[in-house]
């Protein structure tokens, strides 16, 4: 509220300034007129008989209702974005989806009881040479490259825009 004040303040005393300066009527009478209205504009605020705390409280409740009805007006999510799982070639994966929709949180699981899979050799997680495990129940799985990752990544947003998704056993509808 400051801000806008001072910008109309200031907005107020530059615009009579100019029109002082471009009909060339005498500096000092125009600026005599700005500050006169200046001080009947601070006067005027001095004097409002409601308290501050008043008009601060019927603000801020302004501004909780916009916000409640903002977030109620939101439209549903996308039925897309339940797809969360799907298996590709031998592996179930499951993913998250961003804000803006993109894919993240890849990650290989378990086709029996749905557990992430762990790495033989955690410190290469996609070394050709090792294999996945379930840390639950034991099942190995062969090893995922980088490369099959971002295969999995197209065929998830080619299976969505297909609307391919919806035929899926894993889709939550």
């Amino acid at each position: 509220m400051i801000i806008w004040f001072s910008s109309v303040m200031l907005t107020s005393l530059l615009s009579v300034l100019i029109t002082a300066f471009v009909e060339k009527i005498i500096f000092f009478a125009a600026l005599l007129l700005v500050l006169k209205w200046i001080s009947t504009a601070v006067l005027f605020v001095l004097t409002f008989r409601i308290p501050v705390w008043i008009i601060i409280s019927v603000v801020f409740l302004v501004f909780i209702l916009v916000k409640l009805i903002a977030t109620r007006k939101k439209k549903p999510d996308e039925p897309w974005k339940q797809y969360k799982m799907d298996c590709f070639k031998k592996w179930l994966f499951e993913w998250k989806y961003s804000i803006r929709g993109g894919i993240i949180g890849l990650e290989a699981i378990c086709k029996k009881c749905k557990c992430l899979l762990s790495s033989s050799n955690e410190r290469h997680y996609h070394d050709p040479n090792r294999h996945l495990y379930c840390p639950n129940c034991d099942s190995k799985y062969d090893s995922i490259s980088n490369k099959m990752l971002s295969d999995v990544k197209k065929i998830i947003i080619n299976r969505i825009e297909s609307g391919e998704y919806k035929s899926s056993p894993y889709f939550k509808k």
